[in-house]
């Protein structure tokens, strides 16, 4: 049949969302998508199994039909072969009509049923699509495989054959049109039931589907078939008056199929474009979601960003940097480094966007943030890609990923800034009350699992009255500062100091039993002692502290004990002479070692 179907193997259970009537008109578009011409594919393993199956049904059938069937007819090798070749021409010819794609080559089956032996027309059509099937795989527009299927697209012909045996081999002036109708009939009938078998088995494509495709193609193949016999009835195989009625209707068809061709190529392509445009939107949204999960990660949230611009603009290659952040995403030469830095150059310096190319290379970069006072600046987002320029448009898009962007970044360093304002005391450094409790609980906890020591420095200010009375309170400022910075100099990585109150200060020291904790606090007693804070008038104050020492091991207790425990030995260091460090009562087992 002048239908031959290159389908896909998709299962077609998907359905358009909206109106129930135009459900199958989808699926029967996803169906020919790959049918075209020129979106040849291979066979995956069960279809090229099913396909063999079928060439080799139709080999058997086409030998058995000539051993059965001797005809009275002279068989010319001359006029065979131009028929053959004729139909092949006229195969190259494809019409896209409704719902499927028709060739007229029954401009060509209907004179060989009336001038070749009939039982040999079957095996010349097959013979005319693998001819016109190797032509394509000579020209590397389709595989080997090619030739495989072309054979049982043949089985067609096996109903006009057997319908015009029965009628006793006519000819062609002679034959009535009742028996053309049963031959167009059988022709039907056949191709409906070779290619709906071969593709429900082989493509799981539904008979109904099969029938809806191919139904726009029998009514073409009617249409032509009362001009075929028409032909070959006006006189011998290969007459003038054949060649002049067939060559000029077949080349009015290929201008129009040529014609029709070039604009499905082109709704083709450009659906295409749309599917990949889609696509594209898609992933987008997809780092949009990412961006939301990466929450407040620079790095995360700069690599998202970054992977968008280039999803967006087609890049093969792409850094952004954002506060001593960096991220790369992609490949490519050593052009596109050099593009990508040379636009980084021009944007950091102009502070706005800019392009650099390298050969064949382009790149478009964006500064990340405002320059301070005109100046460059080194965070910034730059994307490269290679044979193509960035058009207005783009560099357009560009901007607006990178302006939010910048508004993004904004926003992680507010995060950040209230995260640390919740934690950290303003003045000192140190860590603010609440986060001293919360460290404290924590250590408390893992003091009980793990069976650890846990020991508590509480820290006063001598006479820090006296100082805020005498100099003011910015000197009180100063003189916080600088004791907070010797305690945070005396301590381990794994200790925590802490501003709790006032002048007053402490340090959490975990696994430190009470007297590696009284060595700590001398040791930040001595360093505060050496302080010489600075004051406008050109002298420096001496400044001493009053340290309290506490510590628990391994035994249910509540933390305020162990500040209270701390906090008695500190004024009794203090009533004691301050600057001096004092012991609390310890806690611990007996039994307990560090």
């Amino acid at each position: 049949m002048n239908q031959r179907m290159r389908s896909t193997r998709a299962r077609l259970r998907r359905r358009a969302p909206d109106r129930p009537g135009l459900r199958f008109d989808w699926a029967v578009e996803r169906l020919l998508h790959g049918s075209r011409p020129h979106r040849t594919r291979r066979l995956e393993d069960h279809e090229r199994r099913v396909e063999a199956a079928a060439a080799a049904l139709f080999i058997g059938a086409a030998a058995a039909l000539i051993l059965l069937a001797p005809s009275e007819r002279n068989f010319s090798p001359g006029i065979a072969a131009a028929l053959v070749l004729g139909y092949a021409l006229a195969s190259r010819v494809r019409l896209y009509v409704g719902a499927g794609s028709t060739m007229p080559t029954q401009l060509v089956l209907v004179p060989m049923l009336f001038w070749l032996p009939v039982a040999t027309v079957p095996l010349a059509v097959a013979c005319a699509l693998v001819l016109a099937g190797l032509a394509d795989v000579v020209r590397g527009r389709a595989p080997a495989e090619r030739l495989l299927t072309a054979v049982p697209d043949a089985l067609y012909a096996f109903g006009p054959s057997l319908v015009i045996l029965a009628a006793g081999e006519p000819a062609a002036g002679d034959v009535g049109w009742g028996v053309v109708a049963l031959a167009v009939l059988a022709q039907c009938v056949a191709d409906l039931l070779a290619s709906t078998v071969r593709e429900w088995v082989g493509r799981g494509i539904p008979p109904a589907l099969q029938l809806r495709v191919i139904a726009s193609v029998y009514v073409v193949d009617a249409c032509l078939t009362p001009v075929a016999v028409v032909v070959a009835s006006a006189g011998g195989a290969l007459h003038g008056s054949a060649i002049v009625a067939i060559v000029p209707l077949l080349g009015v068809l290929a201008a129009l199929a040529l014609d029709r061709r070039a604009r499905i190529d082109e709704l083709t392509s450009r659906l295409d474009e749309l599917r990949e445009e889609r696509r594209r939107h898609h992933a987008s949204i997809r780092r949009v979601g990412e961006a939301f999960g990466s929450g407040l990660d620079r790095p995360a949230l700069l690599e998202v960003v970054l992977r968008t611009a280039m999803e967006a603009l087609g890049a093969d290659r792409g850094c952004a940097s954002a506060a001593g952040s960096d991220v790369e995403a992609g490949g490519g030469a050593a052009s596109a480094e050099r593009a990508l830095r040379g636009a980084g150059a021009a944007a950091g310096a102009a502070g706005g966007i800019a392009v650099a190319a390298e050969g064949t290379t382009f790149a478009v970069a964006h500064p990340l943030g405002r320059p301070s006072g005109g100046s460059a600046t080194d965070d910034l987002v730059a994307v490269a890609r290679h044979g193509r320029a960035f058009t207005d448009d783009e560099q357009a898009l560009f901007g607006y990923l990178a302006a939010q962007m910048s508004v993004a970044m904004e926003n992680v360093e507010l995060h950040e800034r209230v995260a640390r304002e919740a934690r950290i005391d303003e003045l000192t450094g140190l860590a603010n009350h609440r986060h001293f409790q919360e460290s404290l609980a924590l250590e408390s906890e893992r003091m009980r699992r793990f069976r650890r020591w846990l020991a508590l420095v509480m820290i006063d200010i001598d006479h820090f009255k006296s100082v805020n009375d005498t100099y003011g309170h910015q000197q009180g400022d100063e003189v916080l500062r600088h004791v907070a910075a010797a305690i945070r100099d005396a301590t381990r990585a794994t200790d925590t100091p802490a501003r709790y109150g006032g002048e007053e200060m402490a340090v959490i020291l975990p696994d430190t039993d009470l007297d590696g904790a009284f060595q700590a606090a001398e040791k930040i007693r001595r360093s505060v002692e050496r302080l010489r804070v600075p004051r406008p008038a050109g002298d420096a104050l001496r400044v001493t502290v009053s340290a309290g020492v506490a510590a628990i091991a391994a035994q249910p207790s509540d933390p305020a004990d162990l500040v209270a425990t701390a906090d008695a030995a500190l004024y009794d260091a203090k009533r004691g002479g301050r600057n001096r460090s004092v012991r609390g009562v310890a806690t611990p087992a007996a039994r307990f070692a560090r």
